[in-house]
């Protein structure tokens, strides 16, 4: 049986007084080599595998990383940020010095259900700029790379999990976006984009007649001057209440 040639050992990084309990690869500093992000305990740190010392680390409140991921969100010089999904935060990218250079801006919901959010990245919309797709619960929610905007959400009647996107009505369409709920698989076209849900409108309240409608229309149809006087000073409370 022919098991390969012995790999020769090269180097190791070593985080004091704590466990690793998570790795991704990376090109955080755009120079060509990848690098890698640790985690552990509640904090992140980026090492340079060029010159195999740190780059920098972010710290977390305990419990509060869902995910970390290595994306070129903004696509300036190559470089990879390092992206963080985060309870109460949402999804914030970190340059190579530490510097906090992408956060999603929109109101999304982050503290419900904590540990039930996943993210996904690919060119949603074909701006050449890497988006975020962000799954919270029954929300899936499509950030732009570019403006760190929302382009646009969907609400699903279950949790959903594991997001991938892909091109399934073909070539030249945008990317659609997979994910399970349950027993069920399901596609979110990107071609047919759901609209965003907006508030219900409340009409506002009809306007009261003045007493000098009330008091033409009565002389009018008969009614006698006392009743008019009596719904003269009804009106005139209702229009009081309306204005406090």
């Amino acid at each position: 049986m022919n098991t390969g040639s012995t790999g020769v050992y090269s180097w190791n990084y070593n985080i004091t007084g704590t466990s690793i309990t998570g790795i991704i690869s990376g090109d955080f500093d755009g120079d060509g080599t990848d690098d890698f992000a640790l985690k552990a305990s509640d904090s992140i740190y980026v090492v340079n595998c060029a010159s195999q010392g740190a780059m920098f680390s972010v710290s977390l409140s305990s419990g509060s990383l869902r995910g970390f991921y290595a994306e070129d969100l903004i696509g300036v010089g190559g470089a990879d940020e390092l992206v963080t999904n985060v309870v109460d935060v949402g999804v914030t990218g970190y340059n190579s010095t530490g510097g906090i250079v992408w956060q999603g801006g929109a109101p999304l919901i982050y503290n419900v259900y904590s540990t039930e959010s996943d993210c996904a990245f690919g060119d949603v919309d074909g701006d050449g700029f890497t988006d975020v797709i962000f799954t919270n619960y029954e929300y899936v929610s499509v950030l732009s790379g570019q403006t760190q905007r929302m382009l646009w959400h969907h609400v699903h009647d279950g949790p959903i999990y594991g997001p991938v996107v892909g091109k399934l009505d073909g070539s030249s369409t945008p990317l659609d976006i997979l994910a399970h709920s349950g027993s069920e698989f399901f596609v979110i076209s990107g071609s047919q984009v759901p609209p965003l849900w907006l508030p219900p409108t409340v009409a506002p309240p009809a306007a009261s007649p003045s007493f000098m409608e009330v008091l033409i229309v009565s002389s009018a149809v008969g009614i006698p001057l006392c009743s008019v006087l009596v719904i003269g000073a009804v009106v005139s409370r209702r229009k009081l209440e309306l204005t406090k």
